[in-house]
């Protein structure tokens, strides 16, 4: 086997290629999501921080308005070759600062897209067809850990969501059962997802097809096949899932594992030019001095770059519990499509003091309802003999959901520490903030997430690890069971609330009836 050489000379076209269909992508990408923007970004959405990065829920709420232009410019210099890594750099910073804003919007693609945009900013991918290229004159080639740093970023997220995929719920067919439920009336497919057997064929063949096509693509004996399999990976994706740019980008990286100097030869057969490269396989006949600036400095650094990448998405088997279930550590680590969770939170701030309770108007609907004229500034107010209490923050239609904070135990934290402010702000003195947070994983019974019986916002919460507060996952239940129907849904969620709340309630001390706290 030939020895990978990563100072070797290969043809630039490659990342050439990649870099235009890189930077035409994300602008369609972006300009879709600054149309939708005002949705995206309400100016009064709760904005909850990274366990590991607190003050970025100090950072200003971004302006979109400015912030898209300038990624657009950046992502226009990025595909024209213009100032292509300063271009590249602005791209990066800019998408990872609204990126870190919100760990309730995270998606596997947002984290690969800012590893991407962060490696067109070492790379030299401007060497032709820039803008850059006219003043600065033309590279025809780089070295090839250039071209692999990109390869192995793909290669990474395609094997570890393989990886991730190597376990009982997945090779049982779901919760890819409950995503085919969802295409039955397809025009495509419709017929195939209405099979018995669909769900854990489809579910097989992604673990396969995840496992296998980075060796696939890298090989050139395999290449075309593996370029064959990812269009009908990608496009099929394309109709069960709503993931935005993934898919495309997905197939723009196969452009990555074709034959060095392929682009090129594209050009030249189209246009009729002579091969301008004597190398009949891309790889210019350069050969490296024995002490490369590669050697002695940039590969220690690819070592460790590489190593990170390699052992960091592991770091949950670290931790107690389920990953799917305790959310703990699965961010940045590949795990893509693997559960199904459904989601209802009902949260009650209660007066230590006083012994009065308040339901939490999480979405606004009460104030919508109101009119922010008839709460004014108290927001504790009373509606047909119903308590709530209106903070100044409310969550997202996609923060109360089973991928924003209503299922995952830590952001769930944050919520009711600031609710517990809210509280004080208001006037209660001793506030308490009590959460019903029911979750059934990929079908499984209803159960709680975390402890009704805690002060949530008093609860300590460790560094790494999973809080004692988080309720473990019933792992010997049968799974598969989506109750669609909402009043079957709701039925079986207020049993269990239900039957929590009356074995709690005699138990409960009795607390004397005083005034509504001054606001």
């Amino acid at each position: 086997m030939r020895r990978l050489d990563l100072d070797e000379r290969v043809d630039v076209s490659t990342l050439v290629l990649f870099r235009i269909l890189f930077g035409l992508l994300l602008t369609g990408e972006l300009l879709y999501v600054w149309h939708h923007a005002r949705t995206d970004f309400p100016a009064v959405e709760f904005r909850p921080a990274y366990s590991l990065l607190p003050w970025t829920r100090s950072l200003p709420q971004p302006d979109l308005d400015l912030f898209a232009p300038l990624m657009l410019a950046a992502l226009a210099g990025l595909t024209l070759g213009l100032l292509t890594r300063f271009a590249a750099a602005v791209f990066t910073l800019v998408y990872v600062y609204v990126f870190l804003l919100d760990p309730s919007h995270f998606n596997n693609h947002y984290y690969l897209i800012a590893l991407l945009g962060a490696c067109f900013v070492v790379v030299r991918s401007n060497g032709e067809a820039s803008l850059d290229s006219l003043f600065r004159g033309r590279s025809p080639t780089v070295p090839r850990w250039q071209l692999a740093l990109l390869q192995g970023h793909f290669a990474l997220a395609y094997f570890y969501g393989g990886l991730a995929k190597l376990n009982g719920d997945w090779l049982r067919g779901e919760p890819v059962r409950m995503w085919l439920d969802n295409v039955h009336d397809h025009p495509l497919l419709g017929v195939f997802a209405r099979q018995p057997w669909s769900d854990e064929f489809i579910a097989w063949t992604g673990l396969t097809f995840d496992l296998a096509i980075p060796y696939l693509l890298l090989s050139r004996h395999t290449r075309a096949f593996g370029i064959g399999l990812t269009f009908v990976f990608h496009l099929t994706n394309t109709q069960l899932f709503n993931i935005g740019v993934f898919p495309y980008l997905g197939l723009a990286a196969n452009v990555l594992f074709l034959h060095a100097g392929t682009p090129r030869r594209w050009v030249q057969g189209f246009t009729g030019q002579p091969s301008s490269e004597p190398a009949t396989d891309g790889t210019a006949d350069v050969t490296p001095p024995p002490q490369s600036s590669t050697r002695r400095f940039l590969l220690p650094l690819l070592v460790v770059y590489s190593v990170f990448h390699l052992v960091f998405p592991f770091r949950h088997w670290l931790c107690r519990g389920h990953v799917e279930w305790t959310e703990e550590a699965k961010r940045f680590s590949w795990r893509m499509m693997l559960s199904y969770k459904d989601t209802h939170l009902e949260i009650e701030v209660r007066d230590k003091a006083t012994g009065r309770r308040w339901e939490v108007d999480q979405m606004g609907l009460v104030l919508a309802s109101l009119g922010a004229g008839e709460v004014g500034t108290a927001r504790l107010v009373e509606v047909q003999g119903r308590r709530f209490l209106i903070p100044s923050r409310f969550l997202s239609v996609r923060q109360q959901s089973s991928r924003g904070i209503e299922g995952d135990p830590r952001l769930l934290k944050q919520w009711c520490e600031f609710l517990a402010d809210e509280a004080r702000r208001l006037g209660i003195r001793e506030p308490a903030v009590h959460c019903r947070a029911v979750c059934a994983l990929n079908g499984r019974p209803y159960q709680f997430l975390v402890d009704p019986d805690v002060d949530l916002a008093a609860e300590p919460v460790p560094t790494f690890g999973t809080p004692r507060w988080v309720v473990p996952l019933a792992l010997r239940q049968p799974i598969g069971d989506y109750p669609l129907a909402d009043e079957d849904r709701m039925a079986r969620i207020r049993a269990l609330i239900e039957g929590h709340d009356s074995t709690t309630a005699d138990s409960r001390p009795a607390r004397p009836d005083e005034p509504e706290p001054r606001t």
